[in-house]
């Protein structure tokens, strides 16, 4: 899942090591995985992408748009959603993977490689007491920026795309699963 933190700062918080060695061999097992945000992160990372600065800071409900073949291969995914994206740092697509969807504001917001390992740059999961917690302890993010949606705006938004967002997570895992 996600974290106030990015994969790299192996100073600040030393548990990164340990969660990317994890996931490092949970991938060489061959084992389904999903990691969302930083754990999407991490997954390109262990296959060999790099993990950026995203040339802006996303925060807030902004439209991405899935691929064709992301559709093709998940038919619960619509063309184009508003969810919910909180992150400032951007993945590769990692080589062998699939471009799942993009948005404005990063070109990878997710991806699927091979049949058991998906990542997802953006949020389906959060409920408004997520969010509360989000905005209480990362006041920081709320900086000016194109993408970036402040906390009155963003309480309002998840009111409205939220239960659309966990439905749509519900029938993506639903999906991935069965794959």
């Amino acid at each position: 899942m996600g974290g106030p933190m990015n994969i790299y700062q192996y100073r600040d918080y030393p548990l990164l090591r340990e969660e990317r060695r994890f996931i490092e061999e949970s991938v060489g097992l061959g084992k389904k995985m999903v990691g969302v945000c930083l754990g999407a992160q991490f997954l390109a990372d262990v296959l060999g992408s790099r993990v950026v600065q995203n040339h802006e800071r996303e925060v807030g409900w902004w439209p991405v748009t899935f691929t064709k073949e992301a559709r093709e291969t998940f038919p619960c995914l619509p063309i184009a959603q508003h969810l919910l994206h909180w992150h400032g740092d951007t993945f590769g697509l990692p080589e062998g993977a699939h471009r799942l969807a993009s948005s404005e504001g990063c070109l990878e917001q997710g991806f699927l490689y091979g049949r058991h390992i998906l990542g997802l740059q953006f949020h389906l999961e959060l409920a408004p007491d997520d969010l509360e917690q989000l905005i209480t302890n990362c006041p920081s993010d709320f900086r000016p920026g194109r993408y970036i949606q402040q906390p009155t705006p963003l309480r309002e938004l998840t009111a409205k795309h939220g239960e659309a967002a966990r439905a749509l997570l519900d029938a993506l895992l639903d999906s991935f699963f069965a794959l």
